[in-house]
């Protein structure tokens, strides 16, 4: 009898461990936010986005234009229903190369986050076309993939062209 409850304990503590993360895909297209900025590229200052508040979608597309003001993306939704394990969730968008103002060459912006057992992420992976970073308004195909635990679960491209 004990080894048939400690087989079905070793059963249950491993089926518990190994349920796998989940992601899905909530939204994405063209989404209307106010975003302020900190940083001026005509000082040699990076422009980065200190805040983002009033996200709201507004349509469902893959094909975006390159003009100021435009906010583009998609918002996800990633569980970790492991019980006692965390797991890193990275986040990269790959786009056609472009120069920054200081010289340096770039084709992908990566962002990493460890999501802790039992806990959910839900949030955008956005890119904001703004006045001063037109150096960005790059057309060509970009990509927003999300990896969990170095395995790839979503893939989302995009169509920018020029206006």
């Amino acid at each position: 009898m004990k080894r048939i409850l400690f087989f079905v304990f070793i059963v249950f503590l491993f089926a518990s461990c190994s349920k796998t993360p989940t992601a899905k895909v909530t939204d994405y297209g063209v989404y209307d936010a106010v975003v302020l900025t900190s940083g001026d590229w005509r000082l040699g200052i990076p422009v980065s986005i200190a805040t983002v508040s009033g996200l709201k979608h507004q349509e469902t597309v893959t094909r975006i234009p390159a003009e100021n003001g435009r906010y583009w993306g998609m918002r996800v939704r990633i569980a970790n229903p492991q019980k006692y394990k965390a797991v890193t969730v990275r986040f990269t968008t790959d786009h056609p190369e472009f120069t920054t103002p200081d010289g340096k060459k770039t084709r992908q912006e990566t962002e990493e986050l460890e999501l802790p057992a039992g806990e959910a992420f839900e949030g955008p992976l956005l890119w904001y076309f703004i006045a001063g970073c037109e150096f960005e308004f790059v057309p060509g195909t970009w990509t927003h993939t999300v990896y969990v635990n170095g395995q790839q679960v979503i893939k989302k491209e995009f169509e920018i062209y020029k206006p």
